[in-house]
């Protein structure tokens, strides 16, 4: 039985770490609702006080709210601060 779980785990987690590198998401760290740390960003698409999209991870991902500005760009990674009341995935 134990033999039977261990093999189930071991497929399923190679299945979750394979759908990882077929289907790359964008890794975002919330401080509160003011500020947003956004990893593999590669560039912002739109910026407007209400409205930040950038591409990360292989998709687009749209901030709203309010007074939105992003502080750093970097390659890596972009941060927004302001009222962010929510997060889109395009």
């Amino acid at each position: 039985m134990e033999n039977k779980r261990e093999n189930l785990t071991a497929r399923l987690s190679s299945h979750l770490f394979m759908k990882d590198l077929e289907n790359p998401v964008p890794e975002i760290r919330l401080l509160g609702e003011r500020e947003a740390i956004v990893s593999d960003c590669h560039g912002v698409c739109d910026y407007e006080e209400q409205m930040i999209r950038l591409s990360a991870g292989g998709r687009t991902v749209a901030f709203y709210g309010s007074e939105l500005e992003l502080l750093q760009l970097d390659g890596e990674e972009a941060v927004i601060r302001g009222r962010i009341a929510s997060i889109e995935f395009i």
